[in-house]
């Protein structure tokens, strides 16, 4: 079966999620096609994650990043960030700080951070190309009609109709 590798972290997905789901327990067919596809896209999508990981440099930069948000942002009661429209709220009497300290440390992680733009705009090259995958696919029959809708959409690829 063809599927692009976005299918593929797709499909690995509503599989996670469908292993939360206590009625699969008793589809016992259902859950066998299930664990074979798993089974058959398990080193693909360790493969495909392991590409997109970020480096050590990009890691850090964001570990400075969230410590500069951490001081500057507007802090809930419940200790969550305040959120508004854009993003992280920032503390009015302190933005001007914040904007200084944001573009010095995206000035020193310019390189890191232009990197990681290209890595990027490789991974959708990446997760748009194809892939052949040993899957029997699963009878339309015995998926069943309880299933969350994103998790029944991401498994459309490799549903097969019996007619």
């Amino acid at each position: 079966m063809t599927l692009t590798r976005e299918q593929v972290l797709n499909l690995n997905s509503a599989i996670n999620d469908l292993k939360k789901l206590k009625k699969l327990e008793v589809m016992k067919y259902f859950k066998l096609s299930i664990l074979n596809i798993e089974s058959k896209i398990k080193d693909e999508v360790n493969n495909i994650l392991k590409t997109f990981e970020p480096s050590d440099e990009y890691k850090d930069f964001k570990s400075r990043r969230n410590e500069i948000v951490d001081n500057y942002a507007v802090i809930k009661s419940d200790g969550s960030y305040s959120i508004i429209e854009g993003g992280i709220e920032i503390q009015d009497s302190k933005l001007e700080q914040f904007k200084v300290a944001m573009e010095a440390l995206n000035n020193k992680y310019f390189d890191v951070l232009e990197i990681r733009k290209k890595e990027l705009e490789d991974f959708k090259i990446i997760l748009a190309s194809n892939i052949d995958i040993d899957i029997q696919g699963i009878d339309y029959d015995v998926v069943p009609d309880v299933l969350p809708q994103q998790i029944f959409d991401f498994l459309i690829p490799v549903m097969k109709v019996n007619i």
